[in-house]
């Protein structure tokens, strides 16, 4: 199928200006108002692609030893494909008022994201609204996403902040992304080893290193998900390097709104 344009869901973003415009909402109505158009967006273009909304099941470890070091022990084990390193810039927005954030208040984000080679070789970029909460079940994630091309990166950043939207936060990191070889549950397990940058956009995740495992399903197939998961941590936990599951997201660390965690050297989650 054709590669999805731009066009209709910039004609739906201009639209959903225009119906904020008109309806002068309230604060807490305009950032969920804002949401809707950028929903209606991406469906569009994942009606042109044929890609449906999944939910993302997701577990985050942090590592206690370095970037390398881990990815050595993963290699060694051979349960898992591993792809060649990239370079990621994720840039996020939000609604600010004030001291606030209001997306993020309820869970919500939307991300523009931008991955290069080693050399910085552009390879795709993605525009990506979430919401990875509510915060008794953090690791399922309800998702909608797009490719996009080089050109079209910029692009969105403008019409976001048209929308209102402001530049959150920004991460750079490097990340290796792994297929498992066998199926766990009848699915194929992604994991991604991230190492942040040590750049002053990381803040304390500078330096960082940690490991999630995900799938992304149906809603009705969320249960079966987290068991693949399980079985996962039992893949990870025999390769003799220490880390510890994460209570908290990026987010979560990166704002110190719980610590970052502390992996004993003996630990393996």
């Amino acid at each position: 199928m054709a590669t999805p344009t731009l066009e209709q869901p910039v004609a739906t973003l201009e639209a959903g200006i225009a119906n904020l415009q008109e309806s002068r909402p309230t604060k807490a109505d305009f950032a969920q108002q804002v949401l809707v158009a950028i929903s209606d967006a991406l469906h569009l273009v994942q009606a042109y692609s044929g890609e449906t909304g999944k939910v993302e099941v997701e577990r985050l470890y942090s590592v206690g030893t370095s970037f390398s070091t881990f990815l050595a022990a993963l290699q060694s084990a051979e349960a898992f494909t591993i792809k060649p390193a990239i370079q990621q810039r994720d840039m996020f927005f939000d609604l600010r008022r004030g001291d606030h954030w209001l997306m993020s208040a309820t869970d919500h984000y939307v991300r523009l994201r931008e991955e290069r080679t080693h050399n910085g070789s552009f390879i795709r970029g993605e525009v990506k609204k979430a919401y990875p909460g509510p915060s008794w079940n953090p690791n399922a994630r309800p998702a909608k996403d797009c490719v996009l091309a080089e050109e079209e990166i910029p692009a969105w950043r403008r019409m976001l902040e048209a929308l209102g939207l402001r530049p959150e936060r920004e991460y750079l990191k490097r990340r290796v992304g792994c297929v498992s070889i066998e199926k766990f549950e009848g699915m194929s397990i992604e994991l991604e080893i991230d190492h942040f940058a040590d750049d002053s956009c990381n803040g304390v995740l500078s330096g960082q290193a940690f490991v999630s495992s995900s799938v992304e399903v149906p809603g009705a197939d969320q249960q079966k998900a987290e068991l693949a998961l399980a079985n996962v941590l039992r893949v990870l936990s025999s390769l003799g390097v220490p880390f510890v599951a994460c209570a908290g997201s990026y987010e979560d660390y990166f704002y110190r709104k719980m610590p970052l965690p502390s992996v004993d050297p003996s630990t393996s989650a």
